[in-house]
């Protein structure tokens, strides 16, 4: 097999840790995942139960389930913290389900933008309209859903990487406009600090539009995250505190 590339990045930042900062406790082994061929790099250490996996969500999910009988990796989306008509710049529901609860408020602006409100990925990203829901509410509309209206006019999209409540990358994933439009430092700061529930690692992806406001698009515990080119030293242990922090949940 082989690894990604984003894998390939959380090994060389181990490597350096180990060459550079003597993190001796810091090693990485290749494992599959039974239903599938997925590769990972395991940031472990003596102890098994401090091993993390690195991989697809689906890699993640199913050593959850295997090792310690644990649930899926929950869905963010947009907390409550950041949910300010400022930062939102869109209509959001949460925990909706289709089949008793159906939004046709927030239809009747167009397209909706549906993901799962429970499990990471539970479902792909799907965008409904009043003419294609009822086949949506065929396939999921029994599981809880967060709902969007439409965010136009978006020309940047930028990844935010946050450790314990610090900035410390931010990574462009789309460029559509005909300018170089990055996100307002202090709107970005204003959301990290206003997160107070956050993990102790994630990331926040806001948008730019284009009448150069920043918006809030989701957030995600650092699992299973495009990395886009964040390397920081500290990746690492920044997979461990997320991977921790999952694992805490009850």
């Amino acid at each position: 097999g082989h690894f990604s590339a984003d894998i390939e990045t959380v090994r060389e930042c181990i490597d350096f840790q180990r060459e550079f900062n003597r993190r001796e406790d810091m090693s990485y082994i290749s494992v599959s995942c039974a239903s599938e061929a997925v590769y990972a790099a395991g940031v472990s250490r003596d102890q098994d139960d401090l091993s993390v996996p690195v991989g697809t969500l689906e890699f993640v999910n199913e050593y959850l389930h295997k090792v310690y009988s644990h649930e899926p990796v929950r869905a963010i989306n947009i907390p409550t913290e950041l949910r300010r008509p400022e930062w939102l710049k869109r209509e959001v529901r949460d925990n909706v389900l289709f089949y008793s609860d159906m939004p046709f408020k927030e239809l009747h602006s167009g397209k909706l933008y549906v993901k799962p409100a429970l499990y990471a990925k539970q479902f792909e990203l799907d965008v409904i309209t009043p003419k294609t829901w009822q086949m949506f509410d065929e396939k999921n509309g029994h599981l809880p859903c967060f709902i969007s209206t439409e965010l136009k006019d978006i020309i940047s999209e930028w990844r935010i990487f946050v450790f314990r409540r610090r900035i410390v990358g931010v990574k462009p994933y789309i460029m559509d406009g005909p300018i170089w439009a990055a996100p307002d430092a202090k709107v970005v700061q204003s959301m990290v600090d206003a997160y107070k529930s956050a993990p102790p690692a994630y990331t926040l992806d806001v948008a730019v539009t284009k009448n150069m406001e920043t918006v809030v698009i989701e957030v995600h515990n650092l699992i299973s995250c495009g990395l886009y080119g964040f390397e920081h030293s500290s990746l690492p242990f920044m997979l461990s505190a997320a991977f921790q922090h999952e694992r805490s949940r009850k």
